[in-house]
């Protein structure tokens, strides 16, 4: 594989593992986004 291949493989691969990584969090609730646009005054 050329080296301009690899290293877009290698970029692709980081970009999923970042992906893959932020499903795992819960997002937030829509009323603690409320509550905390309230705090900050909108």
């Amino acid at each position: 594989m050329c080296p301009e291949c690899s290293r877009v493989l290698a970029t692709l691969r980081g970009m999923l593992r970042e992906l893959v990584g932020r499903h795992e969090e819960p997002p937030p609730s829509v009323a603690d986004g409320v509550i905390e646009r309230l705090r900050r005054g909108w």
